[in-house]
């Protein structure tokens, strides 16, 4: 309890516990009378409020967007390219004529030549030796010889000539076109696209409901009782009646 206070009601509620009755002389009596006063008295308390509200939440995601971009692609090509050229070449250009050509032949002809040829031969001579019919022969060499007609061989030449055609050529010189070609290259280059991932980061914010509660002081009223004494005085006699403050009994 924080505080209280103290409200004194308009209209006191008197209950008589007892009564006492004191003779104060001077002709008066008095006596003490008691009862309960209600008192209001706030009590401070906490009331608890609760509430929506929202709160702002951002997180970061991260997306792979793709960038396009562009390099340089080559390549090679071969392009066949062409020019004439004179070159001289030589023909060969021919003509018949007819010519007497003669050509040696040899033939073999035969003689008959003497010859003499001499062959020798043995021959066995006997003499007689001695006596009786004995007889001594020798064998001796004898050379015989005669004349032989022999056949010798010879080679006689002989021309023939007769009228025959003869191919006379010659190389004449001409000049022709010749193309003559090469292949060169040649390069060809284009852009070529093509995508380049990057990353990007993306913080994306949302409203998140929560729920927020605070304390309220509230000022709560609640009747205490309390018990209080008056004092009431009487003229002898009289009836008069005389009330003094009253005096209080209770705690608070």
């Amino acid at each position: 309890m924080a505080y209280s206070r103290t409200i004194w009601l308009v209209l006191l509620l008197y209950v008589s516990l007892a009564s006492a009755y004191v003779d104060l002389g001077y002709g008066k009596k008095c006596r003490v009378e008691f009862g309960i006063k209600y008192e209001t008295v706030y009590d401070t308390e906490f009331k608890k409020e609760c509430g929506t509200r929202y709160e702002q939440k951002c997180h970061t995601e991260y997306n792979t967007v793709y960038e396009t971009k562009y390099r340089q692609k080559c390549h090679t090509n071969y392009v066949q390219a062409c020019n004439t050229v004179h070159v001289t070449q030589y023909d060969r250009q021919c003509e018949t004529k007819y010519e007497n050509q003669c050509h040696t032949r040899y033939e073999t002809q035969y003689t008959t030549k003497h010859e003499t040829k001499c062959t020798v031969e043995h021959r066995e001579t006997c003499e007689p030796h001695g006596y009786g019919y004995q007889r001594k022969c020798h064998i001796h060499p004898e050379k015989l010889c005669k004349e032989v007609a022999v056949q010798v061989p010879h080679t006689v030449p002989r021309q023939d000539c007769d009228n025959a055609p003869v191919q006379h050529c010659k190389q004449v010189p001409v000049t022709v076109p010749h193309q003559q070609c090469k292949n060169e290259p040649v390069q060809n280059c284009y852009d070529e696209p093509y995508e380049v991932p990057r990353r990007v980061a993306n913080e994306l914010c949302q409203e998140v409901p929560y729920v927020h509660c605070r304390k309220i002081p509230v000022q709560v009223p609640k009747e205490v009782p309390k018990k209080v004494g008056h004092e009431v005085c009487e003229e002898k006699g009289h009836g008069y009646s005389h009330h003094h403050g009253g005096y209080s009994y209770g705690r608070k």
